[in-house]
């Protein structure tokens, strides 16, 4: 590179010219504008620095580097405009950047503007009375009334006047794109009700007040908005719930786009769902849309049905409806002994089977001490002992799964015939357990079990409580490839027994189809869940202690814990209650009443302004929480429902 000298030092010490380039440019100014027109090849200062970035040329584009660019103003607007009425301009596939100026309006200006609007208005609806016109009456009535309403909002200061332009630029690769693409966000603006033009031999002029630099060269293309209006027109994010092969719930309140959840899709933190809503507020519905739905998606659902709500819902879809009852003579109950291998599925794909006992003695254990509250920590390792005995005396180790089975080579059918097979051991069930815990008392090993002995002699066969010391109907070991299956509980009105029977139901429910079919999306779905974590109901810390382990364990099962209930204070008061909340990756909030307001802030963490969508929300409107992401959606019923 060569100097030059100069007498402008600076210049010289900033730059480094080539002598060439310097043989075209001299730095006096008039000198410059001279050789500018003299010669149009003549760069001055400015294109050195910065070179040209546009053609101009056309009355209706610009070229900006190699794209080509038109700039639009939008000349009308729909009468009323909500949130993503300009979705065509922010969401579509197109190049396009929007320019949206906001300038706020003396209020008393806009005011008398509206006000000579309405006298003119008044005057011309007057004279076509007069006249006995009816062409245009209606419309100005309509006019009049709209501009009153507008006057109203000003007065009360519940919105703001504001003077609006809104500008965008559509970019194209080729002239040929840049008249397609034209062509088609023009239509789709139309089909929304807005009509946009492009400027006319002022592309550059517009194209510069597009671009960021915050001046609006245009002044002359400005339309009145109020608060709403603006508010509506920022590209605020809108989140829509969309799972291509999610169930369908409804629309989202927002784009009115439909709303499709998929609770067991790839990378979700887990499957389990909250439901939470007031008496009213159509949770129920909710729950029996989503089970049926489901079904339609090849996922299973077991129902515990506190107040017997299911059951025209399970037997309209040829589910199993089973009624539970503390009737000893006509008892239904499973066997809290039960015991299945556990179904995983290996890297290859394969499934792959286990036998895990110990989890099974702490259920029975947990059995013993729900219906023993009173059973102390040493008793509880007594019994955990006794339990791992009475499997071991029934042939049952733990992690041999072939220790579930026969393994003779014959057995004979109930129709007379041999059969090559395996078929399954019997199980022990509670007199058995509490024989082998009588053997330890009077021998003096477990002496210390005999007050958690006497205690459970209720719950013998025959006894008042006599429904737990059974085997499980074999009508129930049918239903496991059902696709709804409903435990109405509804009948187990004692406290105690009631207590005792969910922890029976959930152990069950677990063993029977928790633990099975890891390829089979699956739902435990348990409403009015807050009855089991009620320090009312004698024994709930043991099924609220179930609860909050099933959340955690059924996620590499394939399935879902659901919780349905009205009072979230009531649920989420206890521990356990708390963890199952934050258990669950996705949460469905309806309405509330205003006082649960601060419950659902702080247990949510959501702020204000989200709490108020649901505080006494429209029926069926649903707040969906996914971790971080919240979603607005509406419950959409078809007629056959």
């Amino acid at each position: 590179m060569a100097r030059r000298k100069n007498k402008n030092k600076d210049f010289e010490d900033d730059f480094d010219i080539e002598e060439t380039d310097l043989q075209s440019v001299n730095l006096n100014e008039k000198e410059v504008v001279s050789k500018e027109s003299s010669d149009p090849r003549t760069l001055n200062l400015k294109e050195i620095i910065a070179p040209t970035a546009f053609e101009r040329g056309a009355s209706d584009y610009i070229k900006v580097g190699n794209m080509f660019a038109r700039t639009y103003y939008v000349e009308s607007f729909p009468e009323y405009v909500d949130i993503a009425y300009l979705s065509t301009l922010y969401d579509e596939d197109f190049d396009v950047d929007v320019s949206l100026s906001v300038k706020p309006r003396r209020q008393d200006k806009a005011r008398k503007e509206l006000q000579d609007a309405q006298t003119i208005l008044q005057a011309e609806l007057e004279d076509e009375i007069k006249s006995g016109g009816n062409r245009n009456r209606d419309v100005k009535k309509h006019e009049i009334e709209k501009i009153k309403q507008q006057l109203a909002d000003l007065v009360e200061n519940t919105q703001k006047a504001f003077e609006v332009q809104l500008f965008f630029t559509l970019y194209a690769s080729s002239k040929e794109e840049l008249e397609r693409n034209s062509s088609s966000i023009l239509q789709s603006l139309l089909a929304d009700e807005i009509t946009a033009y492009p400027f006319a031999l002022r592309q550059d002029t517009a194209w510069k007040t597009v671009v960021p630099y915050g001046i609006d060269y245009v002044n002359d293309k400005k339309r009145n908005f109020n608060t709403g209006a603006v508010a509506a027109s920022i590209p605020f994010y809108l989140p829509e719930l969309y799972d291509e092969l999610g169930v369908y719930l409804g629309r989202n309140v927002f784009t009115d786009t439909p709303a499709l959840i998929d609770l067991y899709k790839k990378g979700i933190q887990n499957s389990n769902l909250n439901i939470f809503g007031s008496s009213g507020s159509g949770k129920s519905t909710l729950v029996k849309v989503l089970t049926m739905r489901s079904v339609l998606h090849g996922i299973k659902t077991v129902i515990i049905d506190p107040e017997r709500e299911y059951e025209a819902l399970t037997k309209k879809m040829h589910g199993g409806y089973i009624r539970l009852t503390s009737d000893v003579k006509n008892s239904r109950m499973m066997n809290i002994f039960d015991i299945e291998e556990e179904e995983d599925i290996d890297s290859d794909g394969n499934i792959v089977k286990t036998l895990d006992l110990r989890s099974k003695y702490e259920d029975v254990a947990g059995f013993i001490s729900a219906a023993y509250p009173e059973i102390t920590k040493g008793q509880e390792a007594q019994v955990l002992t006794t339990v791992r005995q009475l499997y071991s005396n029934f042939g049952f180790i733990d992690g041999k799964v072939e220790s579930l089975y026969y393994n003779d080579d014959m057995i004979v059918s109930d129709q007379g015939t041999l059969i090559n097979s395996s078929y399954k051991k019997t199980v022990p069930k509670l007199s058995d357990f509490l024989d082998l815990m009588d053997v330890g008392i009077r021998d003096g090993s477990t002496y210390e079990l005999k007050d958690v002995f006497d205690a459970l002699q209720p719950y013998r066969h025959n006894s008042s409580r006599g429904m737990f010391d059974t085997y499980t109907p074999d009508d129930l070991k049918k239903m496991q490839d059902l696709p709804i299956i409903t435990f109405d509980v509804s009948a187990l009105e004692a406290n105690d027994t009631r207590a005792v029977a969910m922890y029976v139901l959930l152990s069950w429910i677990w063993e029977k189809f928790g633990k099975k079919n890891p390829d089979v999306k699956k739902r435990i779905l348990v409403d009015e869940a807050w009855m089991m974590m009620s320090p009312n109901m004698k024994g709930s810390e043991y099924t609220g202690s179930f609860l909050e382990n099933m959340s955690r364990r059924i996620r590499k099962r394939n399935g879902s814990l659901t919780v349905a209930t009205q009072k979230i204070e009531d649920f989420s008061s206890s521990q356990k209650g708390s963890a199952i909340i934050t258990n669950a990756h996705t949460t469905f909030l309806l309405s509330h009443e205003a006082s649960e307001r601060n419950v659902i802030k702080k247990e949510f963490d959501l702020d204000d302004g989200v709490v108020s969508n649901i505080i006494e929300a429209s029926l069926g409107r649903i707040l969906i929480k996914q971790s971080s992401q919240l979603y607005l959606g509406d419950v959409v019923l078809f007629d056959e429902e």
